[in-house]
């Protein structure tokens, strides 16, 4: 089986803080509203590249693991999500095999989104690494890829790397 290293890419490949403040400021209950507004196509334009995020996705490559990236993001945004990464020079078929982005109809919370594809993935990769901001995701799929290394991004400069025996 192939080895794998899955990323995320808001909060770990590309810094939304500047997106995320807008959209809070519009709906502070983050509720239908904020997520509309975050994931609105033309404000793509306010996230920057996430160098520590970047740096980890090129040392999965050097170590010849598959990069999947997996995100929340709706499949409305499959294009300019391309386009984004090819502008941080994260091409689809050389940087990355894989780009997973959720149904636009699909409304569960992004956990359980992720842990299906995680879970639907093992069937053809063996998950090396995780590389995620969603704790309660991270903790959730220790369940179905036990041997896995997470990292778990608390902020644009601050990655943890979280191991079943000594983190939950």
């Amino acid at each position: 089986m192939k080895e794998a290293c899955v990323f995320d890419i808001d909060g770990v490949l590309l810094d939304v803080s500047e997106r995320y403040s807008y959209a809070l400021r519009v709906d502070p209950r983050r509720g239908e509203i904020f997520w509309k507004i975050f994931f609105a196509e033309e404000l793509l334009a306010l996230d920057k590249p996430l160098g520590i995020g970047i740096e980890n996705l090129y040392r999965c490559i050097k170590r010849n693991y598959d990069v999947i990236i997996l995100s929340g993001r709706p499949e409305r945004l499959r294009e300019a999500t391309i386009k984004q990464l090819g502008d941080i020079g994260l091409l689809e078929g050389k940087e990355y095999k894989k780009l997973i982005l959720r149904r636009d109809s699909d409304m569960r919370k992004s956990y359980i989104f992720k842990i299906e594809v995680i879970r639907n993935l093992t069937r053809n990769y063996i998950i090396r690494e995780i590389h995620d901001d969603d704790i309660e995701f991270l903790r959730r799929i220790l369940q179905i890829v036990s041997d896995a290394t997470l990292f778990y991004y608390e902020n644009n400069n601050n990655v943890r790397i979280l191991k079943r025996l000594n983190y939950f």
